[in-house]
């Protein structure tokens, strides 16, 4: 069992108003491969105000600025579980605020929990009063006919 499963399944049943949330983000839940953002774009993301520790803010700005990238949210194990913020482009993922900040280690384990475009990206960002772990909350909350849409799009 993976550590993000394990960590998912205890928190889920905990006797909480957020255990529906972690019942969600588990069946939801899927491992993904990280490749560098180099071998999976083409486009020069150096001009793009990257910062340490705004995976969620990055991940936004870069499926904004890639024609035809998504924004993705789940989590990395660096340990232990940790909310995090990367992107896909064409069935590939790659996580800039990792390859610049971490030093470009990407061998850590990514779970992926919500994917979606910019727009929808941009519109629940709105929704969380920072930029932090949470759209998944309000993707869950509100998100469910483009979850539902995405999912068929991977079959």
């Amino acid at each position: 069992m993976s550590a993000v499963r394990e960590y998912l399944e205890a928190l889920s049943n905990l006797k909480a108003p957020q255990a529906h949330y972690y019942k969600w983000q588990l069946e939801n839940l899927h491992k993904v491969s990280i490749t560098q953002s180099r071998k999976v774009i083409q486009d020069n993301l150096s001009s793009l105000d990257v910062r340490a520790k705004e995976c969620y803010r990055t991940a936004v700005l870069v499926a904004f600025v890639v024609k035809g990238a998504k924004y993705c949210e789940g989590y990395v194990v660096s340990h232990i579980p940790i909310e995090h913020a990367w992107n896909s482009y064409q069935g590939h993922y790659f996580d800039l605020t990792s390859e610049l900040f971490f030093g470009g280690d990407l061998s850590n384990d990514y779970s992926l929990v919500v994917e979606m475009n910019a727009s929808d990206a941009f519109k629940y960002s709105n929704k969380s009063p920072i930029w932090s772990p949470g759209y998944s909350y309000w993707f869950h909350k509100m998100g469910k006919e483009i979850l539902d849409r995405e999912r068929e799009n991977r079959k």
